[in-house]
């Protein structure tokens, strides 16, 4: 991805390659791999060929994606592990879901709520995103993977199994940086930092992009480093000869000459290039990556005939790529907090869940990683760990706060309900624990939702939170009998609800609270119910079990959630009734297939009010019939899927369902119920899925549904 940020590092003096100095590593072949987004994946491929002829690197060098493969193949990793790792990079993973879900504590989880847009607001006026991907997958693979063996080499470059080097590209003066020291994951996420896709990098006095921009083939490093002989592989995507005379296809066009200008002053002569045929395959597109692989090798196996015999020696074990015992077992000792403002230190190490003086573990610094980037509070986090002077483990975690104020919008649309907006304004840490305001609005054919809340994840104990909401809701479910459209009831609800919840593991959570309001039920043309006022004085809890990787298309996991309300009148509540709804969804993936069940059972008692019966329907429950086609006091439904995923970011299914709502609980019988068979896909996409189905029914009943967007 050649940016716009080339039209600001145009504009910067472009400085030749410092003088070199002398080579601090013995290295007679030296191997350069570089840039090329997905087309790096032929990296994979050359090595493998190299390799297998007993041609090994004494160094490396690379950019960009060459960096990621350069610094993997250089702590020890295996190539087939390489390889796996590469082809683990999918459109849906990097642009569509850049967060494992089921990595995230889960009131986080809860809470997720994507939207289209956040931006900062405040005295300092408008502050867009740092970026347009989210880089929490990302940062959080590269940490797992290199930081051990960056810890091992003490955080020397040259004392890898193989000595590496990369680049990155300073934003402030437009000059090439040479990365030889520090944290090595954070040195290659520097280099593969492609502007405007993914945040900057601070690093020491320099804010660095994309070393590709500047020296996208690095060979003239490989010479630093003493290379007598240097293999360059080349992936770059070549300039189209073609020209677009538009607007589009000029500015593209001037992007990629300045790109490739300022390449070609720091470009240096490799003695041998290798490149990969990889016709139109795009620096974006992470499908086939085993073609791309593949590629590699034919180009490697073509080329061999030109590497010198003295470079080819006998097949001996590599070096394997320092894990969890490169720390020793020793003590964490220390934990600091770098780059926070507003936030206090105590707050970000109480959100990491580490803690000082217990031996240290790897596995628990990853999950600080993921649960730092899980909150709302900031929006980059990294952890770099040290040797401290006690000998003990330091543990630094950097810390890119979320704007304090913030403006979420969200848009989506959905058939039954057209177009759907939502709106959040939020403030961050306002007494100084962590805590949040919201004010958030919502708004479809179906709801109006205006709100306020405060929420709190510390109370009075680590895992103790707390929410205080007030919120005027107008829904306007629709209404059917005998399977026809007849109305959109309407119901105004209004309510006071405060809640406590404790976190019970990492996938369990429990809630109870008391909620005050009303429901005023209007009267509606064709709807057998009186208009009436409801006064609610309910007593609830509600218990989550959730380890489910993704809402969209799951692959593996549970979710259950069971809600109890309690409505008393002896509390002043216009009628006593107890409702009890219960879902489960589980996903199990086999290869590219995957299963998926999902059910609901609601049980009611006592005087349940029009508002509070159960509506069920499809597409997920029943196929073939309305979304909302079904109202009782008592539910039962349930659904099972076949899905298949021909790419990362597709699903297509097919799925039966049969359910029905019944008047009081002995009547319930699977003989009254409704059952459907449909076919639908859904496809991940940055601003949420595009869900489109198909359902037959019994009765000789059909629907199509359509949805896009984070509902």
């Amino acid at each position: 991805m050649r940016l716009a940020t080339l039209l600001l590092l145009s504009s910067c003096a472009w400085p030749a390659l410092a003088q070199q100095s002398a080579p601090d590593t013995e290295c007679a072949l030296g191997i350069v791999l570089s840039g090329g987004g997905a087309r790096g994946a032929a990296h994979v491929g050359v090595l493998e060929v190299l390799e297998e002829n007993g041609i090994r690197p004494d160094c490396v060098a690379g950019a960009s994606m060459g960096a990621v493969v350069g610094a993997l193949y250089a702590a020890g990793f295996p190539l087939v592990e390489i390889n796996a790792m590469i082809n683990g990079l999918t459109w849906r993973n990097i642009y569509a879901e850049p967060m494992n879900r089921a990595s995230m504590p889960i009131i986080h989880r809860l809470e997720q709520q994507r939207t289209a847009l956040r931006v900062g607001f405040g005295a300092d006026g408008v502050r867009f995103p740092r970026g347009i991907l989210h880089d929490g997958r990302l940062n959080r693979e590269l940490v797992a993977k290199l930081t051990p063996a960056g810890f091992a080499a003490e955080r020397d470059f040259s004392r890898l199994p193989i000595p590496f080097r990369t680049v990155g590209t300073d934003l402030r003066t437009g000059n090439r940086v040479v990365l030889s020291r520090g944290d090595l994951a954070r040195a290659v996420r520097a280099s593969m930092s492609v502007p405007l896709a993914y945040p900057a990098v601070a690093w020491g006095e320099h804010v660095l992009v994309d070393g590709g921009l500047v020296d996208n083939l690095p060979v003239g490093l490989a010479r630093e480093m003493g290379a007598k002989f240097v293999i360059a592989v080349n992936v770059q995507t070549p300039i189209d000869p073609d020209i677009d005379a538009d607007i589009v296809g000029v500015t593209r066009r001037i992007i990629d000459l300045l790109y490739d200008t300022k390449n070609r002053e720091n470009a240096s002569p490799a003695d041998l290039t290798i490149t990969p045929q990889l016709d139109e395959h795009s620096f974006g597109d992470y499908s086939a990556l085993e073609r791309v692989v593949q590629r590699g090798r034919e180009a490697a196996e073509q080329a061999l005939a030109q590497i010198p015999s003295e470079y080819r020696r006998s097949p001996s074990t590599r070096t394997p790529a320092a894990g969890e015992e490169a720390f020793g077992g020793r003590r964490l000792g220390h934990i600091e907090v770098i780059g926070n403002t507003y936030l206090s230190e105590q707050v970000l190490i109480r959100e990491s869940e580490l803690r000082v003086d217990g031996r240290f573990v790897f596995d628990d610094a990853l999950r600080a990683l993921d649960h730092l980037y899980s909150t709302s509070l900031v929006q980059g986090a990294w952890i770099d760990i040290k040797t401290h002077s006690d000998n003990s483990i330091a543990v630094e975690l950097q810390v890119v706060e979320q704007y304090r104020q913030t403006a979420d919008v969200g848009l989506a649309y959905h058939s039954d309900d057209q177009a759907q907006g939502f709106l959040r304004l939020e403030t961050r840490d306002p007494f100084g624990a962590g805590e949040r305001i919201q004010l958030h609005a919502f708004a479809s054919g179906r709801d109006l939702l205006l709100g306020a809340a405060l929420r709190g994840e510390q109370l009075f104990g680590a895992h103790f939170g707390y929410q205080i909401d007030v919120e005027y809701h107008e829904e306007k479910p629709k209404f059917y009998d005998d399977f026809a459209f007849v109305n959109r009831a309407e119901f105004q609800r209004f309510h006071v609800r405060l809640a406590g919840d404790w976190q019970l593991g990492s996938n369990h959570l429990g809630q109870a609270g008391f909620l005050l309001g009303t429901v005023d039920i209007r009267e509606r043309l064709g709807l057998k119910y009186p208009a009436t006022r409801e006064t609610m004085r309910t007593l609830f809890a509600r218990y989550v079990w959730d380890n489910l990787e993704s809402l969209t298309q799951p692959r593996r996991g549970i979710r259950v959630e069971a809600l109890a309300e309690r409505n008393e009148e002896g509390l002043g509540a216009t009628s006593s009734y107890w409702r009890v709804d219960s879902t489960l969804r589980l996903a199990r993936g086999i290869g590219p297939m995957v299963l998926e069940g999902r059910a609901r059972y609601g049980f009611s008692t006592g005087d349940l009010p029009v508002s509070e019966w159960f509506i069920i329907g499809g597409p997920e429950l029943i196929p073939g019939v309305a979304r909302e086609e079904f109202w009782g006091k008592q539910a039962a439904a349930g659904s099972l899927t076949v899905g298949y995923d021909p790419f990362s970011i597709v699903r297509v299914y097919a799925r039966v369902g049969v359910g029905g709502v019944w008047e009081q609980p002995e009547d319930i019988g699977w003989s009254d119920a409704i059952s459907g068979f449909g076919l639908g896909t859904t496809v991940a996409t940055p601003i949420g899925p595009l869900q489109l189905d198909y359902g037959w029914a019994e009765a000789g009943r059909n629907s199509l549904y359509i949805s896009i967007g984070w509902q």
